[in-house]
């Protein structure tokens, strides 16, 4: 399973209802009440995913970023992080 593709976008749908919703309208989730910081955050989550998967592809002078990265702790440490939040943000659970 995947998620709902982007871009996402906060939409006030009445008085009582808001949610996040693709851009052709349908719903992602609600969001009542909300801070706009969560809002934004979540609108944007398929973004971030996005880039955060083309980072960890990145060529660097002809060799990965990630191969680069584990020369260092705190490279190797950046890519575990960057790992682990890609793996949270597609994460499935069974059904």
């Amino acid at each position: 399973m995947t998620h709902t593709p982007g871009p996402w976008l906060y939409a006030r749908i009445d008085d009582t209802t808001e949610a996040i919703v693709t851009d052709e309208g349908d719903s992602i989730c609600d969001v009542r009440g909300a801070s706009a910081a969560d809002l934004s955050l979540i609108a944007n989550a398929p973004a971030l995913l996005a880039a955060l998967r083309a980072l960890m592809s990145l060529d660097v002078k002809g060799h990965a970023l990630a191969d680069r990265l584990q020369f260092s702790d705190s490279g190797r440490a950046l890519l575990d992080q960057c790992r682990a939040a890609i793996a949270r943000a597609t994460y499935t659970p069974e059904a």
